[in-house]
Parts: structure tokens; C-alpha cells; sequence
């Protein structure tokens, strides 16, 4: 473990699985229980992983990013700076996260995939209903292999975007994507 600058506060729960090579950059970092996390991982000041994820070989987590509980990262992924990644999501390898992203519970996230600024995937078909515990089902974005955003991109429940399909800044998803193609508006339509 190598921690290169003063530790004000750096927490681990039970059952912490923590590879050789792990860096620390600053303070306020809490790793949850049962969180295995990967050689070469860094996690930045302030930043918290919750309970039971898997955090990949070589990951980055920037300043104050949470990753809720049961989410895996693959390796050599960097999620940004003030990101939020919710439960039971799965996020690729070589994948990158710019500032501010909201990736919903159980989004997937494919590899080699950019997410730029403000990236938002809600679940939620009905949000601010009240439901019957148990009723709540999320209908989570799938984002695939190579796939690209650019900022303030929003694709709304249950759209695919498919392989090396690109959304332009500012797009709102209403439907999914083919594979190659590129969007923009509001909403989005197909450009190419």
C-alpha cells in the first residue's frame, strides 16, 4: 500500500481484499466490507467505495466519486471526479468516466466506452411513484463496446446504445441506437 500524501482519514470495513500497489492521493477515502480491489488501483481524497464491489487492476476513482454497493469495475478504468455509480452496476474494462456522471443501478457498461461530463442513465420509468416494497423493477441503460458520449448526454430507461455509436453533447436518448451511428438533439436522432 502506498500512501503519497498525509492520511487524515482513511477507513476499511471487514473483509477488505487490498492487492499490493494500491494508491492513496489525499484523504477521506472509505473502502466498504467485502470490497476486493485490484492491483494498482488509485483512489483519490474523499472518494468512497461501498460494500461488496470489485474494483479492477490499474482503476482510478477520482475526487469524491461513491460507488454504491455490489457495483463492478473492470481494469483499467478511470471514473472521474464527483461520479456516481448506483448499485449493481458493471462497468467495463479500459472504460472512461469524465466529471459529474450518474450511472443508474444496474446499468451496463461495455469496454473501451467514453462517458463524457454530466453523463446521466436514469432507471426509473416512473420517478417520485410510490410503490409497494418490492415492486420497484429499474430499467437500466446498456451501454456498449466502444461507444461514445459527448457532455450532458442523457439516455433515458431501458435505451441500448449499441457498439462504436456516438451521442453528441446536450443528446437526450428516447430510443436506442444501431451499431456505428451518431446523434444528436434533443431528442436524439439519427445523424449518420
Amino acid at each position: 500500500m502506498n500512501i503519497e500524501d498525509t492520511i487524515l482519514f482513511l477507513r476499511f470495513n471487514e473483509s477488505v481484499t487490498i492487492s499490493e500497489a494500491i494508491h492513496f492521493k489525499g484523504s477521506g477515502v472509505r473502502i466498504g466490507s467485502n470490497t476486493k480491489i485490484g492491483v494498482g488501483a488509485v483512489f483519490h481524497a474523499n472518494s468512497i467505495v461501498l460494500g461488496s464491489c470489485a474494483i479492477g487492476e490499474n482503476c482510478t476513482i477520482g475526487n469524491f466519486s461513491l460507488i454504491r454497493e455490489n457495483v463492478v469495475i473492470g481494469d483499467n478504468t478511470k471514473i472521474g471526479s464527483h461520479n456516481s455509480v448506483e448499485p449493481h452496476a458493471q462497468i467495463g474494462n479500459r472504460t472512461r468516466t469524465q466529471g459529474h456522471c450518474m450511472i443508474s443501478e444496474y446499468s451496463v457498461i461495455g469496454d473501451d466506452v467514453f462517458l463524457g461530463p454530466y453523463f446521466n442513465n436514469p432507471a426509473d420509468r416512473t420517478p417520485g411513484r410510490t410503490r409497494e416494497p418490492g415492486e420497484y423493477k429499474p430499467d437500466a441503460a446498456i451501454i456498449k463496446d466502444r461507444a461514445r458520449t459527448g457532455s450532458h448526454v442523457v439516455v433515458l430507461p431501458g435505451q441500448i446504445v449499441e457498439e462504436d455509436s456516438f451521442l453528441g453533447a446536450g443528446c437526450i436518448l428516447i430510443n436506442s441506437t444501431s451499431k456505428n451511428q451518431v446523434w444528436f438533439g434533443n431528442p436524439a436522432r439519427k445523424f449518420k
